[in-house]
């Protein structure tokens, strides 16, 4: 455990997970829940950034550490970072259960009157995803937070509160308020040598650049998280690069430069990027193929939630899945004046309004696709990104056309 707590300050969140699979075990093996609690428990700062790449949490870890977050034998500070855990380890799975630990994590974390675990508790419920829903029951916790951790000098935390802000601009399509708070944090990240807090900004900081169609510095911007991570040892040194790449071959039309890249990555983790590789397969023409590749009727509700309710949405034009594209209207239209991927702080594809547009004309709905495509057009003008304004015009002129 103080070897645990030694690299997650150092932010090598990769050696950290093995020192904290090998204690789990060791605590698992002796019976001892208590210890596995402890352990669980000693992973204290905020260097939270899960990559979709690593896979989801297996079944029988995760019912061992949803039994240890329900143990009131606990002591307080104990289990308010096992509900921690928990809810950063379901996020993406299952946001109901995700919100019920967070719930519950403030209570146990002011037991003892240590800032750190209310402020963990607050970090925890204001970064819930998704996060294109979240935008106004963040702010007042970020706020609260911010005050915790300047008041107690918690630099790793005052990072947080900069770092939510950028996801809540995103959500807002304000670049201005992105850069800056984008800025503060790298400033903060420089001065406390949080270098795992330098990656993540200089990942948000590609964000922008993809926008605009600068790919190639995007792409630089990518990379050189990447560097940041790997020198940390960080679990996730090579996630903002993958998607990252993905994305921007994407939006240039590349997919069969990218097949090869997405095909190895889906062998490897399956399920968390069977819908980017399905869509790769899709637009190469290999519509049974395409429609061959499993995974959840639901979207993953991870910081990638917004692009994959885009990518859903091109595979069911596709693949003409009517159904589909009924359900994930839905899912869009509360989302349709945000650019899609942004409020995740890393990547971006297109204003989600012109998948909406997509999906209704894939349904005869020609007025209101009309309608989504003048949205689309209108945000991207907000956001500078020509590529995809004419995109958006090029769509509506087809449709009045047709």
């Amino acid at each position: 455990m103080r070897l645990l707590g030694a690299q997650v300050r150092a932010g090598a969140t990769g050696a950290a997970r093995h020192t904290r699979r090998q204690a789990v075990d060791l605590a698992v093996r002796a019976g001892r829940d208590d210890l596995a609690a402890a352990v669980y428990g000693a992973w204290t700062e905020p260097s939270r950034w899960r990559s979709r790449l690593e896979g989801f949490l297996d079944r029988t870890s995760l019912a061992h550490l949803e039994r240890l977050a329900d143990d009131r034998a606990l002591d307080g500070p104990t289990r308010a970072r096992v509900l921690q855990v928990l809810a950063d380890a379901v996020a993406g799975e299952d946001a109901r259960r995700a919100r019920d630990a967070a719930h519950v994590q403030p209570e146990p974390a002011r037991a003892d009157g240590e800032p750190r675990l209310p402020a963990s508790a607050l970090m925890t419920s204001a970064g819930l995803p998704p996060h294109e829903t979240q935008g106004a029951a963040r702010t007042p916790l970020v706020d609260e937070l911010r005050g915790l951790a300047r008041d107690h000098d918690l630099p790793a935390h005052r990072w947080v509160c900069e770092h939510l802000d950028t996801l809540t601009a995103a959500t807002r399509n304000d670049p201005d308020a992105v850069r800056r708070h984008t800025a503060a944090g790298l400033e903060l990240a420089h001065r406390y040598r949080m270098r795992w807090a330098q990656g993540i900004n200089t990942a948000t900081s590609a964000m922008p650049a993809a926008v605009a169609g600068r790919f190639e510095e995007a792409e630089a911007r990518y990379t050189e998280a990447d560097g940041l991570f790997q020198r940390v040892g960080a679990h996730h040194a090579t996630a903002p690069r993958t998607p990252g790449l993905w994305t921007i071959r994407l939006t240039q039309r590349r997919e069969a430069d990218l097949e090869p890249a997405v095909r190895e990555v889906y062998e490897s983790v399956g399920t968390a990027v069977a819908v980017a590789h399905a869509l790769v397969l899709a637009r190469l023409g290999r519509l049974d193929e395409a429609a061959a590749v499993p995974f959840p009727a639901r979207p993953v509700t991870d910081h990638l939630y917004g692009m994959e309710l885009d990518y859903r949405a091109e595979l069911a034009v596709l693949l003409d899945d009517r159904d589909t594209a009924v359900s994930l209207i839905w899912s869009l239209l509360p989302l349709r004046e945000q650019f899609a991927g942004t409020a995740g702080g890393a990547y971006a594809t297109r204003p989600l309004a012109h998948a909406l547009a997509d999906l209704y004309r894939l349904l005869g709905e020609r007025r209101l696709a009309a309608g989504a495509y003048a949205l689309a057009a209108r945000v991207v003008r907000v956001l500078g990104s020509p590529h995809h304004g004419a995109a958006a015009r090029r769509a509506l002129a087809e449709l009045a056309g047709s």
